[in-house]
């Protein structure tokens, strides 16, 4: 297979795929919007309402604290979706560093190695 006959073909492929999760991610992060907290209440309060809407006539509605955890849930299940692509995209940033960082340790290793040792 070609990737083993070349010393410096796996660290070149580290340092290109490190370098491309890297950047495309880092851009992503970059560009990632964050919820105020006045947006992910409106946004809970809309889901509530939606939900109150499901339930119908006949069921009472729903008040007090139970309410309030019902809505503090929704506020904590809406700030979970919206940060979602936003963790996925730093976990992947992450993932393409260390590939970045593994790959140039590789080829500078390769470099001593030629040229103090094979002499």
């Amino acid at each position: 297979m070609w990737l083993f006959r070349n010393a410096s073909a796996i660290p070149n492929l580290l340092i290109v795929l490190g370098a491309v999760l890297a950047a495309y991610n880092g851009h992503t992060l970059y560009m990632h919007d964050s919820l105020s907290s006045a947006e992910i209440e409106q946004r809970a309060q809309e889901q509530l309402e939606a939900l109150e809407e499901r339930r119908g006539p006949l069921l009472d509605p729903i008040q007090g604290e139970r309410r309030a955890a019902l809505l503090e849930r929704l506020e904590a299940e809406v700030q979970g979706i919206h940060e979602r692509p936003r963790n996925e995209a730093a976990r992947w940033f992450f993932l393409g560093l260390g590939c970045l960082i593994i790959g140039l340790g590789h080829r500078v290793s390769l470099v001593i190695q030629q040229r103090f040792f094979e002499r």
